[in-house]
């Protein structure tokens, strides 16, 4: 991996089944991601439990709302000169646009650093690395569907990875 890429993590979770692009499926959510990012992982698991960051960290645990239903975790690599909140921004507001509601949003520090990072789920090294001074979180709901997306940008020095 390139010390200068930052890293981007998505999860994001389906609760119900819903009528998306004409066929019923679970839900998907695409996110506009900047220049030409290299995905490092995907995974889809018909039946788990996303665990949705609701707070900062309390102690040594990171509060959380417990969601069941169909969870895609995805990865990327982005190789753009911006910082975390300028790949999370435009993701927000494409989120915002389609009716997600902001559920946490946080800065490294005001998220709890070491103890937010390690409290919550990330997709494993090589596909993600989280720099504990420069991250930026989002988690967000779509109230009619339930789904939640679980979002998380970190830059290790030039270039971005996305996890979702």
């Amino acid at each position: 991996m390139d010390l200068k890429a930052a890293l981007v993590a998505l999860s994001f979770a389906s609760k119900a089944v819903v009528l998306f692009g004409g066929a019923v499926q679970a839900a998907t959510v695409e996110i506009p991601l900047p220049g030409a990012p290299e995905l490092l992982r995907t995974q889809e698991t018909p039946l788990d439990t996303l665990l949705l960051p609701i707070g900062p960290v309390s102690g040594d645990d990171v509060p959380t709302r417990a969601l069941e239903g169909r969870v895609h975790r995805r990865s990327w690599r982005i190789d753009a000169d911006l910082s975390p909140l300028e790949v999370l921004a435009p993701i927000r507001d494409a989120l915002t646009a389609r009716g997600f509601e902001e559920v946490y949003a946080c800065t490294a520090q005001a998220c709890g650093g070491f103890g937010f990072r390690f409290g919550i789920e990330v997709i494993p090294a090589p596909d993600m690395a989280v720099n504990l001074s420069n991250y930026e979180f989002l988690s967000a709901q779509e109230p009619q569907s339930g789904t939640a997306v679980s979002l998380l940008v970190s830059r290790l020095g030039a270039p971005y990875t996305f996890k979702s």
